[in-house]
Formats: structure tokens, sequence, C-alpha cells
């Protein structure tokens, strides 16, 4: 996940913590600070105070920093028992904008069963607003015009009228049921979805969508296919693709802007800083950063650090010699001195 956090650039690797870019370099504020685990797949700050922050995680619930990510405690002690589950995993996290010490988190318990549960004092204690009771990934929840609104993996689109306790299907007009992430504009006047697989740290791309409330119809935008990623910024929508491209959309037309130099890899997520500077993820290949509007880019994932590695070998004629196979990136990490260094 990246987002902007109080006008700096974070981003969470797929097990690697939390990063944020300041003074021109990433700096780990997750692990080694208090953070129960190492993946994060979404933030969020408090409405009214800018220095509390919540972080949804994989296997241990929630996390929560009061200093603006300096230190972080997990929160699962105390959610648990008081829902009655052993376990709970997370994607999605939303304040309520009519309320904002509601906080609302859209995951799965230990049996795998999707839910929507609430804290109506920003994670002191937690209620059950809704059991799907069955298994349904949950990518992304936002409040939209006093309405809720879920992307999940395989399942469409849903939404609620009532602050989570019932939900409805919201799927005419989709080419597909796998869905990623909502976007809205900077006057909350339209929301924007793309589809496609958005599982964990793999993306498959699909295409832009924008909600026409009247007809409760998803029309589409056209413009780029394979569609990974979108932004709403200064009056214009962003996308990146599985190709590696940047568009724009202003008013009514879509604009390619790194036509020959594309990234290297599928961009996974886009956020910009307070400079206008836009940030990318090429999956598998870190973060690049653009100074010029989206046209050229910079590899800027010097200090980003995995942790997700997903075989190891060590050569049977020499134990110093080790062979590692990550998650994250391509290619073999090679090391001759026993992981010392690589």
């Amino acid at each position: 996940r990246m987002k902007t956090i109080n006008g700096e650039v974070w981003a969470s690797l797929y097990s690697g913590g939390i990063y944020k870019f300041a003074n021109g370099q990433w700096q780990q504020i997750g692990i080694g600070h208090g953070l129960p685990e190492n993946r994060i797949f979404d933030f969020v700050v408090a409405p009214d105070d800018p220095k509390t922050i919540y972080a949804a995680q994989l296997v241990a619930c929630l996390a929560r920093s009061a200093d603006g990510g300096k230190n972080w405690k997990g929160l699962c002690d105390g959610f648990l028992p008081q829902l009655g589950v052993d376990n709970y995993s997370s994607k999605a996290l939303a304040f309520d904008p009519k309320d904002n010490k509601a906080l609302y988190m859209a995951g799965k318990d230990n049996r795998d069963e999707a839910s929507i549960v609430m804290s109506p004092d920003r994670g002191k204690t937690w209620k059950m607003v809704h059991d799907f009771a069955k298994e349904m990934p949950i990518n992304h929840l936002v409040f939209f015009r006093d309405r809720m609104y879920l992307a999940t993996e395989n399942d469409g689109v849903y939404r609620s009228d009532d602050r989570g306790k019932s939900w409805i299907p919201l799927q005419t007009g989709l080419d597909k049921m796998q869905t990623g992430q909502f976007v809205t504009d900077g006057d909350g006047k339209n929301l924007y979805l793309f589809t496609g697989l958005l599982q964990y740290n793999v993306r498959e791309g699909g295409k832009v969508y924008v909600l026409d409330e009247q007809t409760s119809r998803w029309k589409p935008l056209g413009g780029p296919e394979r569609v990974t990623s979108l932004l709403w910024h200064n009056g214009a929508l962003w996308a990146g693709n599985i190709a590696g491209e940047i568009w724009r959309r202003d008013a009514k037309d879509w604009k390619l802007l790194n036509r020959g130099a594309e990234l290297p890899s599928t961009i996974t997520e886009m956020a910009f800083a307070n400079d206008a500077s836009l940030f990318a993820g090429a999956r598998g290949f870190g973060i690049y950063r653009s100074t010029d509007g989206g046209k050229t880019f910079a590899d800027v994932s010097a200090g980003l650090i995995a942790s997700a590695t997903r075989e190891v070998y060590v050569d049977p004629a020499n134990a110093k010699r080790l062979y590692v196979v990550s998650w994250d990136r391509p290619g073999i990490e090679v090391s001759t001195d026993g992981g010392a260094s690589f």
C-alpha cells in the first residue's frame, strides 16, 4: 500500500514493514518500532489528530501509532476477546466522516469468513457490525455520499446504506467480479473503481469505471487497459497499469504521460508528496519517483528491504554459499559468507 500521510509518502512492502520517504530517503518506521507484524495493507489517519495512525495487518488485527509513526502498539489483545474470535486479518480501514471516533475495519476471522467490525472509540472497544458468513476477501472499504462501499477480490462491489449493518450487491455494468480499489474526486461528486484481480502483492489489471448513482450502474471510462492502480490528484484521475504506463484523465480525455519511459513492471500503487512529486511502485522492482508530472521516473528504492523469502538453498559443497528467492523481487540473491551479505 502507498499513501500520502501528513504530506509524506508512506509505503508498506509485502513482508517489509512500513517506510516513509523523508529528507530524500526511505526510513523504516514499522519494524523495530513496536509494529506486531511486517505485512501492512492499509493506513488511516484520525480525522482530527494527524499523529494518530492505524495500520491494518494480515494476521495481527490492527496496530496504532499515537506519535505519527515513531512507535506502534498492537490492538489484537483487546480486539479478539471482545469479538470472540481467535484471529483477524484485514486489508481495509475507514473512519466514518460523520463521526471521527468511529473506525470501521473490513476483514476475516479465523474461520475465513468476511465481516465488518467497528470501534466507536478509536480502537478501545469493538463490535461486530455485519457477518457475511462466507469466505469473501475484501480489498477496499470507503465512505461516499453517506454510504459505504466494499470492493472484493472475487465477489464484485457491495453497498451499505445503514453504516454496514446490511449490504446489497452493486455489480451492474462491471466487466468482471474481481474489483480492486475505489477513488473519490476532490469534490466528493464521483466514485471511481478499477476492476481486476488484487490479491496481496498480485495485480492482473482491469478497466476504470465511474458510478452512476441514479441508476446504480458502473459506467466504463475507457482509456488505459489492464489498470492496476488509481489515484485522484489536483483535479485529475491518474491510472497505472500492468505495462508500467502512467495515464491522466483531465475532464473527459485520457493521456499517456510516460510513453517511451514506462516503468519496468506492473504499477501497484501511486501517491503524491507535498512537493508534487509522484511516487509509483513497480511490482518486484521497487519504487520510482517523478518530478515532472509522470513523464520520467528515477529509481528511489535505495534503503528498502523486503523480508518475504520464498525459498533458501545451501550449496552442499560450500555451506557458506546461499541462494535466496524472494516474493518481492525478480532474480536470485547469492551470499558467499553464510548470509552476512548478499
